[in-house]
């Protein structure tokens, strides 16, 4: 049986093991001494280390039966430990008259029959069910855009069949058609993590698209630099009440705009975040910018004229619901109530609407975020200052050593901003422009150093 290779008989020993790299590399098989058939195949010689594998070989039907040479492992993956006792356990199996190669062949042939059977759709069930319900800090917004974009198109198409033409064609092409292609890199990025998953599951041989970049999908992206000037902020607020934009939808924006948080954290802003006594907002975490669990509770002061805008948003939401201050009026998939406006939404009112308000420039939602963190320097507010408003984490050295909260400068920083602003977003009010130097007095306890009160 080992007529065509030079092999030698050896006790397949841990020290042996380490020295293959002097063996002759003419040399192909070491047969163990112990083990009847147990033997290692070598490979050649890469970066001063040999290569090997462990095999069994056996005899089924006496002389003139089947020849079986089984794979147990490579030398660089088991010890020869481990793999001996592999080879004890098989010569079990064979005594009995079992056919481990046959066994295993059987199954390989059912696992990759199950393979062919799967679709993109049961991939992504696996995926979502898995890895993002239990560490995606929004999942529903992945399950959204598979639904949206993946699942009509090749969700129908079995794993086996997947290839990178057929992904760039059916999925990813029509999301730039209809001129999506921030959509269409967020749904690369998503895909590519999923037939990673795939491929770390058994599911997939190789990720079809993992060597895909963005700019032969949606090209490359740039940092947006969009910020109203103080003329165009009394441009379109002026214009809001006559917009066709729903009383809760002005009022998201003026408080994306006084506030400097993001959309969702304006749209999900909860009665129980609200201490209206000490004029504070508090975000949780979880509703924050961030990874799983790694997000940062925000405190917000609330300026005289946010209070105004909240108060009276809260006569038109306490109608539909008593826990969110922006409630959706309800649809085909819930009732009236039961979950805040979604941001997108916002978003898709507002670029509807883009022609009334006549800026030689579209500004989006998020854009009146930009916008207050730009105007803040005109008010000489300072940079550190502004950035935790924004709830930024701050670079460097900075973000490690400097943990305070500055959220006396914040508040005043916020009032300022609010007294220059109310003028340009209510021109015609007969209510007093909010006082800059005003005395607060705030107790927030457990926010930076435990049991600490602040008192400005």
């Amino acid at each position: 049986m080992f007529e065509t290779t030079k092999a030698i008989r050896a006790n397949l020993t841990k020290g042996l093991i380490e020295s293959l790299h002097s063996f002759p590399d003419d040399y192909e098989r070491i047969n163990d001494t112990e083990i009847s058939g147990f033997h290692i195949r070598l490979g050649k010689s890469r970066n001063g280390f040999r290569q090997g594998k462990y095999y069994l070989y056996y005899r089924l039907g006496g002389r003139k039966g089947v020849q079986r040479f089984y794979l147990i492992g490579n030398i660089k993956d088991m010890t020869i430990k481990q793999a001996r006792h592999v080879a004890q356990e098989l010569k079990v199996k064979i005594a009995r008259g079992e056919d481990p190669y046959a066994e295993r062949k059987a199954m390989q042939q059912e696992a990759k029959a199950d393979q062919n059977a799967m679709t993109v759709n049961d991939l992504l069930d696996e995926f979502i069910n898995t890895y993002v319900m239990a560490n995606r800090k929004r999942p529903e917004e992945v399950v959204r855009s598979f639904n949206a974009d993946v699942r009509p198109t090749i969700g129908s198409v079995q794993l086996h069949q997947l290839d990178k033409r057929l992904v760039i064609v059916k999925c990813f092409d029509p999301i730039i058609r209809r001129g999506s292609r921030v959509q269409a890199n967020k749904t690369l990025s998503l895909l590519k993590q999923t037939l990673d998953f795939g491929v770390e599951r058994g599911l997939l041989a190789s990720n079809c698209i993992k060597d895909i970049r963005r700019r032969a999908v949606g090209g490359n992206e740039h940092s947006k630099k969009r910020a109203l000037s103080f003329e165009e902020i009394e441009q379109v607020f002026t214009r809001l009440p006559q917009s066709g934009l729903s009383n809760s939808v002005q009022n998201i924006l003026r408080l994306c705009l006084l506030t400097g948080c993001r959309v969702s954290e304006v749209t999900g802003m909860e009665q129980a975040e609200l201490d209206i006594p000490n004029r504070l907002w508090t975000i949780p975490a979880e509703r924050t910018k961030g990874k799983l669990n790694q997000g940062k509770t925000h405190h917000v002061h609330l300026t005289d004229l946010m209070i105004e805008i909240i108060d009276s948003q809260k006569i038109e939401s306490e109608q539909l619901s008593n826990r969110f201050i922006f409630p959706t009026h309800g649809g085909k998939k819930s009732k009236a109530g039961d979950s805040p406006i979604d941001a997108r939404t916002v978003s898709k009112a507002v670029n509807r609407k883009l022609g009334f308000f006549g800026l030689a420039e579209p500004f989006t939602p998020h854009d009146l975020r930009r916008t207050c963190s730009t105007r803040l320097p005109d008010l000489d507010v300072e940079a550190v200052v502004i950035e935790k408003i924004l709830n930024h984490q701050l670079e460097g050295m900075l973000g490690i050593y400097n943990q305070f909260p500055y959220f006396k400068k914040r508040a005043e920083a916020l009032d300022k901003f609010s007294a220059v602003i109310k003028p340009l977003m209510f021109p015609n009010s007969t209510i007093e422009p909010a006082q800059t130097n005003q005395i607060h007095s705030y107790q927030l306890m457990s926010y930076d150093m435990p049991n600490t009160a602040y008192y400005y």
